[in-house]
């Protein structure tokens, strides 16, 4: 099927979505109303574009730094094919409970390729960790390190710092919960873990969020490195291992702004060099990975048009797609894309005021025709929620173009049975 290049102005595409000259969307050549048998919502996962994720991080740090580990951050999608297939393209990954560690079980990952973090850990997940013991597990207050000490746990032990720098507002800084600060915290938590016997070998941070701004990055992996080097010179310390967490934004997002994943990653590592002595370095992305490897598709279920735009209504709604100011979900045509591009206001059907994007799209926006939501792979699946709609059907795109549903109207029904014992499906 021939093909045919977006309008200019329309939002950049993963490498698998594309058009033909007909102007459909194409799913890796596959007209993407075929992928999903017609029924909207449904929210598609894409193999190839999950490993070309992961492959875009992997080219960076084995030649930057070749000592070096990818953990995907779980708690960004639970779905079990995307999971797995990570896995197998070299990904361990990060869990935060006992609920995510026995998901890394349950879809073949073993425990050594695990990392878990977390705070305030119950019984049963440090009972977990002593009969599992992970490749690293993060603490940061003195309470879990007696929790996993007293429990008798034997495996590598990473603290999670948290920087405290009044200049910059770091995502998980002076104000959040998570994470020693540096250094009034920190250093009293790493002597405690040595003296009762842990076995301390990682520093682990998380101080940035939905980044794709390189200065900044270089900030943080700077300030990073200078904690490394100072507890090396106070306590006489070395590292084997330094985890820098997650916080890259989307591909899609990153690369439209003309920065990409390799830029954030070298400045990094140029900072991280500074330190004196060699250690592996971690990674843990998560929205990076799955946000643009998805896409839902939804129909038009009303238009309005009040002069200055065009407000649509789809069959998507909120109870998956997480109503925050700082989302970004772009919308673009299924149907018909042409070169005229109309100013739409895209909502859903909730009593709501908001919307769920506002911008341009090439093509009719009608009652009946079908839209694509882009940048949806991340923190939708995990978040839905049986509340006033029914949820998108989800499917798996295998690399060998083969779909398989992993959520279908049965599988909810029996959602809203067991949480309320009816089923208005």
């Amino acid at each position: 099927m021939s093909e045919q290049s977006p309008p200019a102005s329309a939002p950049l595409l993963p490498g698998y979505l594309s058009y033909s000259r007909e102007g459909d969307l194409l799913i890796y050549g596959m007209p993407a109303v075929s992928v999903v048998q017609s029924t909207t919502p449904a929210l598609v996962y894409c193999e190839e574009r999950l490993q070309s994720n992961v492959d875009t991080i992997r080219r960076v740090l084995d030649d930057a730094w070749p000592l070096s580990t990818i953990k995907f951050a779980l708690k960004s999608c639970y779905i079990k094919p995307v999971v797995e297939s990570l896995f197998a393209a070299g990904c361990g990954l990060e869990v935060m409970s006992e609920v995510e560690f026995a998901i890394a079980r349950q879809c073949g990952v073993p425990p050594e390729e695990v990392i878990a973090t977390g705070l305030g850990r119950s019984d049963r997940f440090v009972e977990e960790l002593v009969a599992f013991p992970p490749g690293l597990t993060v603490v940061d207050n003195i309470d879990d390190v007696d929790k996993l000490a007293d429990s008798g746990f034997a495996g590598a032990i990473g603290i999670r710092v948290a920087l405290c720098d009044a200049d910059v507002p770091w995502y998980a800084g002076s104000s959040s919960k998570v994470g020693a600060r540096y250094p009034d915290e920190f250093v009293p938590v790493i002597e405690h873990a040595i003296r009762r016997k842990l076995n301390v070998t990682a520093i682990h941070c998380h101080a940035v969020g939905r980044c794709r701004h390189i200065e900044t990055y270089r900030l943080y992996a700077e300030r990073l490195a200078e904690v490394v080097k100072q507890i090396h010179d106070r306590l006489g310390f070395s590292f084997q291992e330094v985890d820098i967490g997650g916080g890259f934004d989307t591909r899609m997002l990153m690369e439209r702004e003309g920065v990409f994943v390799g830029d954030l990653i070298g400045v990094a590592c140029s900072a991280l060099r500074q330190v004196p002595y060699d250690f592996k370095l971690t990674i843990e992305p998560g929205r990076y990975l799955v946000a643009d490897a998805a896409i839902c598709l939804t129909k038009i279920v009303m238009r309005r048009d009040r002069g200055d735009a065009i407000d649509v209504i789809v069959d998507a709604t909120t109870n998956f797609l997480i109503p925050r100011p700082n989302m970004e979900y772009p919308f673009i045509a299924v149907e018909g894309v042409g070169a005229d591009l109309v100013h739409c206001r895209v909502g859903d059907r909730t009593c709501v005021p908001g919307f769920l994007w506002t911008g341009p799209i090439s093509g009719e926006v009608d009652p009946g025709k079908w839209l694509g939501i882009l940048n949806c792979g991340a923190y939708t699946s995990v978040y839905g929620e049986l509340w006033a709609f029914e949820l998108p059907s989800i499917a798996w795109l295998s690399e060998t173009g083969e779909a398989k549903e992993i959520l279908g109207r049965k599988s909810q029904e029996a959602l809203w049975r067991a949480a309320y014992s009816y089923n208005p499906l």
